[in-house]
């Protein structure tokens, strides 16, 4: 069991595992820079409080996402073919001095021009989600909006026809919807990977942000109002900004983890920022310009483990899901763990949504669940949808 500080070492209920436990001087330093004292945690701050982490196992996908880094290989070298030093090796195209033209044959006065003829993009199959979720959602037009290689889709699913948008460079990893239902933020991978917000109704470019994030965007979101969205890179400290995106300005930014980050919302509620990723969950807020972030506290409920997904909940709290299918919920306004909702499906919970009816839960057992808000069992308000591949 792994905890931020050097002092003694505290045997927690955790099986055959340990702990640094704070020493007074720094449990002082930490409330200095709005941490907590130890008498702040409560009942919370006692053996098994501490951090402890979760066993896991290890899921195949999850490792795989952890460990890409989006590196491409080097285009082809542009420009004509040239001979080596070496004995005038020809590199490429060896048996051009032995082609001929056929006899009788007349060369077009065009011949050497390009064709007039363009290339149209008619229909896009696929969807990208191996490394991927929470990027499909309606928009205000009812058109499905998702992402597949370097292309924005919006889908008429009555027409079956779709628009595109395509100012990307790279493939696009991420996904955001707007408050309005129309505007739509798409992040990339790429050495300088973009930003880009758009309209879903006309698929025109609204602002393009970049400069900041680097191998790759991993995560986006709008906040309640519209005007701020924040994202996450793939750079080595999971780096956290936020930008007004109509003024195209980032006003503020922060390391994430040295931790993978998969996730970053926006609480609807109290505008605070959840992010969740490897073995962690932090809440971030803005205080004069910066970004503040606070892990949360399991205490005796739970252990670190990793998120997936992330929801709010009608009351405030945020929701959670794992690697392991648990469901944790956390307290609105704070950084404590409230309750474990335990496995809500076999495997990983890979994306919740919320609206006044539903909690609903999609994993990568195939199976989408409608949980009433406190997950009563038994109390299922629509039977499991199986999705089949």
């Amino acid at each position: 069991m792994k905890s931020g500080s050097d002092g003694g070492t505290v045997r927690s209920s955790t099986k055959s595992k340990s702990v640094k436990a704070p020493s007074k001087k720094e449990s002082r330093r930490g409330a200095g820079r709005g941490g907590y004292e130890d008498d702040d945690y409560g009942e919370l701050f006692d053996e098994g409080a501490l951090e402890t982490f979760a066993e896991e196992g290890v899921d195949s996908d999850v490792e795989a996402e952890v460990n890409e880094r989006y590196v491409r290989r080097p285009r082809p070298a542009e420009g004509s073919v040239e001979r080596s030093t070496d004995g005038g090796f020809l590199a490429r195209q060896p048996c051009r001095a032995a082609l001929v033209p056929p006899t009788a044959h007349h060369t077009s006065s065009a011949a050497h021009e390009k064709p007039s003829h363009e290339l149209q993009l008619d229909f896009v199959y696929g969807y990208r989600s191996h490394d991927s979720r929470h990027n499909i959602a309606y928009n205000v037009d009812g058109l499905i909006v998702y992402p597949a290689a370097a292309v924005g889709v919006c889908y008429d699913s009555k027409e079956h026809a779709q628009q595109f948008f395509t100012a990307h460079t790279d493939d696009v990893l991420c996904m955001a919807m707007h408050p309005d239902g129309e505007i739509i933020a798409t992040g990339q991978a790429g050495r300088d990977p973009s930003i880009c917000v758009w309209s879903s109704t006309t698929c025109e470019l609204l602002a393009e942000l970049k400069g900041f994030h680097q191998r790759a965007v991993v995560s986006l979101s709008f906040d309640g109002t519209g005007r701020f969205l924040s994202s996450v890179g793939l750079d080595d400290d999971h780096s956290i900004a936020v930008y007004d995106w109509q003024s195209r300005r980032m006003i503020a930014n922060s390391k994430g983890d040295v931790n993978r980050i998969f996730n970053v919302e926006y609480s609807p509620h109290d505008g605070r920022i959840v992010t969740g990723g490897v073995k962690h969950v932090k809440f971030w807020v803005m205080e004069g310009g910066y970004l503040i972030g606070r892990r949360g506290v399991y205490g005796k409920i739970g252990a670190s483990s990793t998120i997936l997904s992330i929801a709010f909940h009608p009351d405030g709290s945020t929701l959670t899901g794992t690697q392991t299918g648990t469901i944790y919920q956390w307290a609105f306004g704070g950084e404590q763990c409230l309750q474990k909702y335990e496995i809500v499906h076999q495997g990983p919970v890979h994306d919740i949504f919320v609206n006044d009816e539903y909690v609903v839960t999609g994993g990568k057992d195939g199976k989408v669940h409608f949980h009433t808000h406190y997950f009563e069992k038994g109390k299922y308000t629509s039977p499991k949808i199986r999705l089949t591949f």
